[in-house]
C-alpha cells in the first residue's frame, strides 16, 4: 500500500536465485532498498542414495557477498530465522488450501449453464453442501435465488430427485459429477 512503511528486512526462502529475483522485484518497484537476505538449508549427501540428505545447518545469502554465511543449528539467531520462515510457510499453505477448497466446491456446479462461481457458492452456502442441494427439488433450488431455468439445469446436472425423469434411474452424485 502506498504510504505504508517498508520492512527493514525482507527474508527470502531460498538461495542466490530466489534472492536475485527478490532484488529485481524491489528494484522494479523503485523502492529504496530494504535489507534482503536469502535463507537456504545447507545439505550434504548422507548415504549411498543421492536422495538421502542430511541437514547440516542453514546458509544465509546476502546481496554482494560471494559466500553464504553458515549458521550453526541450535543458535538463537537461527531459531528466530527458522520460526519466521515456518510461519510464512504456514500462512501460505493455509491461504492456498482456502483458495483450492473454494475452487473445488464450486467448480462442478459452474459447468451448469448460467451458474458461475458466485451463484455456485451461494447455492452451496444456502443448502449447506452439495448433498443437500442434490436432494432439493427445483422449487427449493429456485427459492435460493436463481431462475427457474437455472434451478432445473442444476437439478438435472446433479441427478437428484428433481433432476430425474419418470422411469429413469437416478445417477449417484459421484457418477453425475465425474461424467
Amino acid at each position: 500500500d502506498e504510504g505504508q512503511p517498508l520492512p527493514d528486512l525482507i527474508m527470502v526462502d531460498g538461495g542466490k536465485g530466489q534472492l536475485n529475483v527478490a532484488r529485481a522485484v524491489v528494484a522494479e518497484l523503485g523502492v529504496e532498498h530494504p535489507d534482503l537476505i536469502g535463507l537456504a538449508k545447507d545439505r550434504e549427501t548422507g548415504g549411498p542414495k543421492s536422495d538421502e540428505l542430511k541437514k547440516k545447518g542453514e546458509r544465509v545469502f546476502v546481496p554482494g557477498v560471494k559466500d553464504p554465511v553458515l549458521i550453526k543449528p541450535g543458535t538463537a539467531a537461527l531459531n528466530l530465522l527458522e520460526r519466521v520462515r515456518d510461519e510464512a510457510h504456514r500462512f501460505a499453505i493455509t491461504y492456498h488450501k482456502l483458495i483450492r477448497g473454494k475452487r473445488l466446491k464450486t467448480s462442478s456446479l459452474t459447468e451448469v449453464s448460467g451458474i458461475g462461481p458466485k451463484k455456485a457458492a451461494a447455492l452451496l452456502k444456502h443448502f449447506g453442501g452439495l448433498k443437500k442441494l442434490r436432494e432439493a427439488g427445483v422449487d427449493e433450488i429456485e427459492a435460493a435465488g436463481i431462475s427457474r431455468r437455472e434451478a432445473e439445469a442444476v437439478a438435472a446436472f446433479l441427478g437428484g430427485p428433481a433432476g430425474s425423469k419418470p422411469g429413469e434411474g437416478t445417477k449417484t452424485a459421484t457418477e453425475t459429477v465425474e461424467d
